[in-house]
């Protein structure tokens, strides 16, 4: 009898610990996504600040004519000068959409929980969009930037789109 209380004693506490273990790592694994979301939110914004600089140049007629009339490299090269004499280098800015920190927290969401599966999903495809931006902006160069910015305002729109989704996945309104 009294083994027997001790066995069921037992297995109530080891039950106890993997439910609370399990509620624990649910936690963790959604604190880890909300900081990796923020991340992502406050580099689009940087992206995003950068590209509109980049368009201020490309919208002038100058833009047009070194585009086709310089090399490629003579025009990256002249669209980088532009830019720093207008905005100066950036290069805090620059440094930190090139980190790794970004990649570092989006490993530590692999493997989710059940329960977090397709939150895991949603980030993968934000992070996927994010990164177009990214090269676009870190570029620096400008020649991305000459076949129009069609593709970068359907990127930054799947962007908006999932940042809200996930916003009501993870409980996150900022």
């Amino acid at each position: 009898m009294l083994k027997t209380t001790k066995v069921i004693s037992l297995a109530i506490v080891l039950i106890l610990c993997v439910i609370l273990g399990g509620c624990q790592d649910n936690k963790k694994y959604l604190s880890d996504t909300k900081q990796t979301f923020d991340l992502i939110k406050e580099n689009t914004s940087l992206c995003y600040e950068l590209l509109e600089q980049y368009s201020v140049i490309a919208e002038t007629s100058v833009f047009k004519y070194a585009a086709n009339n310089f090399s490629k490299e003579k025009f990256e090269d002249w669209f980088f000068k532009v830019y720093v004499s207008i905005y100066g280098e950036n290069t805090d800015k620059f440094n930190k959409l090139e980190s790794k920190s970004l990649e570092e927290s989006m490993a530590k969401l692999r493997n989710p929980p059940r329960k977090y599966e397709n939150t895991y999903n949603k980030m993968l495809e934000l992070y996927g969009a994010y990164t177009k931006i990214q090269r676009v902006a870190v570029n620096k160069r400008g020649s991305e930037l000459q076949g129009g910015f069609r593709n970068i305002n359907q990127t930054m729109d799947e962007i908006i789109t999932l940042k809200k989704q996930l916003e009501v996945m993870v409980g996150d309104k900022k």
